[in-house]
């Protein structure tokens, strides 16, 4: 796009615009090797010689209507642009305190007289936790016509991803375990669950604290980390809220980004407003679709890596001033 801009806009003679760009290829990616640089310059010179007019009419001339993109009875969310939707966690504690509450209930009881237990049944024939979880599954499943992801999988053939925390010191050794044990995407990163404390009662605070952006970098840093050296497909789930932490997500390497919080602050419009965002902020910076832009900045395609690593970090605090 570049180079067609600069040959019609006659900002610059067209020669001249051309040998520019040539250059900056050759300084941006010299240190990648020839073969680099000369299907850059290849595809300036393509980009040229497939520069033509192309008329256009005067009006419409079509009769075709382009079909809605989900059913008309879809839920909002999905009518607004999700791609699909992530049960929330069955975590352990929740199966442990329904199987308790139905000894205390049931098998506490079965004692207390000498023929109870001819009418009393034992507990381990109900379906304690899990039950209502799947059954709800597969009413999403059947109701919103788009991909439900469970988050607790066992012995089961569809893909695994597998969710991780951000406190790991080798995050691509562990990766790269996850994937040889046959995981197929990565969720980075989970968010713990943070209890506060109130110091004016003396009690803990159990307030939900959504996401901001501010958390979107520790992801980022992950994934560019990460962009080619594992098979893995990587949703960015955390610190989404706009269309250009989409963006930053994508040219980091993310293959999809989760939302909550916007979603929770916003309502389903939240979807189309980030989807739109997203398609202007790519469109704006000279990338045509996701998978053009998907890890153009990873550490491995950025022009400086060294800004990735986390000597850049002792560099950077060395050099800190206090701005008092």
């Amino acid at each position: 796009m570049q180079v067609c801009f600069f040959a019609l806009a006659d900002i610059l003679p067209r020669d001249e615009a051309i040998a520019h760009i040539k250059e900056s290829i050759r300084q941006t990616w010299g240190r990648r090797g020839p073969e680099v640089v000369r299907r850059n310059v290849e595809a300036v010179d393509s980009a040229l010689d497939n520069l033509h007019e192309v008329p256009v009419p005067g009006s419409v001339t079509a009769t075709r209507t382009r079909p809605p993109r989900v059913p008309e009875h879809a839920p909002d969310f999905v009518q607004a642009g999700a791609g699909a939707v992530v049960m929330h966690s069955l975590f352990e504690e929740q199966l442990v305190a329904e199987q308790m509450a139905a000894h205390k209930f049931i098998d506490s009881r079965i004692n207390m007289d000498a023929e109870a237990r001819s009418f009393f049944p034992e507990s381990e024939i109900f379906e304690m936790g899990s039950g209502s979880y799947l059954q709800r599954l597969q009413q999403l499943k059947t109701e919103l016509g788009v991909p439900v992801i469970r988050s607790v999988v066992e012995q089961v053939s569809v893909p695994v991803s597998v969710k991780l925390s951000p406190f790991y010191s080798a995050l691509p050794a562990f990766v790269a375990g996850v994937e040889a044990a046959g995981a197929r995407g990565l969720v980075l990163f989970n968010r713990f669950y943070q209890p506060d404390i109130d110091l004016e009662q003396l009690a803990l605070s159990r307030e939900v604290v959504l996401s901001t952006s501010a958390e979107l970098p520790l992801r980022l840093h992950a994934m560019a980390r990460l962009y080619n050296r594992t098979g893995l497909d990587m949703a960015a789930s955390g610190g989404v809220h706009t269309g250009d932490d989409a963006a930053k997500a994508i040219l980091s390497g993310a293959t999809v980004v989760q939302l909550v919080s916007t979603v929770l602050q916003h309502g389903p419009a939240a979807f189309e407003r980030l989807g739109g965002e997203l398609t202007t902020r790519l469109a704006s910076i000279g990338y045509q679709s996701l998978q053009e832009a998907r890890g153009a900045l990873s550490l491995d395609n950025v022009p400086d890596a060294g800004t990735w690593e986390r000597l850049n970090y002792a560099r950077l605090l060395h050099g800190w001033q206090s701005s008092r």
